[in-house]
């Protein structure tokens, strides 16, 4: 189960940095080549995965540190 959550987080994670390179280059080739509208289209579609994917890795990350949380040590006073 730990493994599963490792593997959703990296997917996440990948999802997220593709995405956001696709995001920026696309907006750099649309300001280059001069379409404005393109921009607005890269955007709205690149954005439809990439935000659900992080909030997703937010939640999974969350969820895994109340499940696997770890014992640190205890201060002695």
């Amino acid at each position: 189960m730990q493994k599963l959550f490792h593997i959703l987080i990296a997917l996440g994670l990948a999802i997220f940095a593709v995405g956001s390179v696709i995001f920026v280059l696309g907006q750099a080739v649309c300001l280059i080549l001069g379409m404005p509208e393109m921009i607005t289209t890269i955007e709205t579609s690149v954005d439809a995965f990439i935000f659900p994917a992080m909030a997703l890795v937010g939640a999974l990350a969350w969820i895994y540190s109340l499940i696997w949380k770890k014992k640190g040590k205890k201060s002695e006073s």
